[in-house]
């Protein structure tokens, strides 16, 4: 991830970057060259603070700008990031951060700073905590984002390049905790090499990113290996400008607003969005309604041709039904420029999938989970089967297990969970292969469906 911003920095540094939504409304926006230079401030500032390679820092906060760079910022000084969710309750946030045995933590908010702070007392490791805004604490252990860039000053340029240079592929680059639905939360260690053949994989599936100026909104929580896949794994990439979106409430606007060219999205907010538009289409009338009826009807049929073709389909009826309706209904949703559509985390339903289908916009249904680095199979650009999670990403491959679960291998399987090697021993079998948990099956064309949950 570091080695691409730089990259853009150096040759396309004054192009827009990074954006987050200033409370009057207006965008304060980073460059790739202010994007680049403000994670070397970080990162120097943290070796300034006595972080070490290979240390974790956790961080916790909504979606911005700051969010991300710290991030980076910890990468460049060789530390691991390691995300938590701004719901965490104190105990459960005092459990990661002392699994991950992090001496330094990041906040954005007052709420998070009293969290840190009730959690930082006896076998606790905290010893610095980094306030993203100057929350105005008198508390020695913290520091400001700004004040931690200005002790920075202390490292040089030279200081830096050469924690830089000896970053290995598989080291670990992010540290992300599982839910723990079913027991305590286990940090999944995703290394440079797995994210790597994520970024490249996602840009080799739809091409059209590399072709075209990608914008994405940044919704999801930056803890979620999804958002990170999304955000910084493929945004990277494909030289993306990022929005951040700090409230999940305010996404219908931002999307108006920046008209992404790839969005991703959890099957629960495309449900939301459907409903909301079938219910928007029920208020039509007469000739109206009849005509909404027929161009989503022409525009489907349309769809499930291309699908069994392989092939463009563009007639008179097609042409004219965009026009007039489908056009407009994507326009209104501010999903009119959208290149490549997503759908992932849990299962999407293929009423779904053929309503948006029947707006012109095609959602690819994809697979993973924190342990394959966000993703693992995905729809095809063009040839979608529905009902199914798509095929693997090139360079992974699936198998199904005697039993009948989904088994996976390739170098973006997590390297284990950070300090608990029995459970990384049990999340491989003795030739490598990953355990999902899932079961299902594998088509002649090498698409993969779901079918259960081997626990179940």
């Amino acid at each position: 991830m570091l080695s691409r911003i730089e990259r853009w920095a150096k040759s396309n540094g004054n192009e827009p970057a990074i954006h987050d939504r200033n409370s009057d409304g207006t965008w304060a926006t980073s460059t790739w060259g202010e994007y680049w230079e403000s994670v070397r401030r970080v990162g120097k500032g943290l070796i300034a603070l006595g972080l070490q390679p290979g240390e974790c820092v956790a961080i916790v906060g909504a979606n911005r700008r700051d969010w991300v760079i710290c991030q980076h910022g910890i990468n460049a000084a060789r530390g691991i990031p390691a995300p938590l969710y701004t719901t965490l309750l104190p105990e459960q946030m005092a459990y990661i951060v002392s699994n991950a045995e992090s001496r330094i933590v990041i906040c954005d908010d007052e709420t998070q700073l009293q969290k840190y702070i009730s959690i930082a007392k006896g076998e606790s490791p905290i010893e610095h905590i980094v306030t993203m805004d100057d929350l105005g604490s008198s508390d020695p252990r913290v520091i400001t984002l700004e004040a931690l860039e200005a002790k920075g000053g202390s490292v040089t340029d030279a200081d830096l390049d050469a924690q830089l240079d000896t970053v290995e592929m598989d080291d670990v680059a992010l540290l992300i905790y599982t839910s723990g639905t079913t027991g305590l939360p286990k940090g999944a260690m995703l290394t440079h090499e797995g994210i790597d053949l994520i970024a490249n994989a996602v840009a080799e599936v739809f091409p059209s990113l590399l072709k075209t100026k990608t914008r994405s909104v940044s919704y999801l929580p930056l803890c979620h290996a999804a958002e990170q896949g999304m955000t910084n794994f493929s945004g990277l990439m494909v030289q993306g400008e990022t929005f951040y979106c700090s409230d999940l409430t305010q996404i219908k606007d931002y999307l108006v607003e920046v008209h992404p060219t790839i969005f991703l999205a959890v099957p629960r907010v495309w449900e939301k969005f459907e409903a909301a538009l079938r219910g928007k289409l029920a208020e039509a009338t007469g000739i109206k309604a009849k005509l909404a009826s027929w161009a989503r009807k022409t525009e489907l049929e349309a769809f499930k041709q291309e699908v069994e073709t392989g092939r463009p389909v563009s007639s008179f009826s097609r042409n004219l039904a965009n026009k007039l309706v489908i056009s407009k209904i994507k326009e209104a949703l501010g999903l009119d420029q959208l290149q490549v559509a997503l759908s992932g985390a849990a299962p999407i339903s293929v009423s779904t999938l053929e309503f948006f289908a029947s707006i012109g916009l095609p959602v690819h249904e994809g697979y993973g989970m924190t342990e394959t680095t966000a993703f693992a199979s995905v729809q095809p650009h063009g040839r979608p089967k529905l009902g199914t999670i798509g095929r693997p990403l090139p360079g992974v491959q699936a198998r199904i297990a005697e039993d009948g679960e989904i088994m996976l291998k390739a170098v973006n399987m997590v390297k284990g969970y950070h300090r608990l090697p029995d459970k990384t021993a049990e999340l491989y079998d003795s030739d490598g292969w990953m355990h999902t948990g899932d079961l299902g099956a594998i088509d002649q064309d090498g698409y993969i469906s779901i079918t259960g949950r081997k626990k179940d």
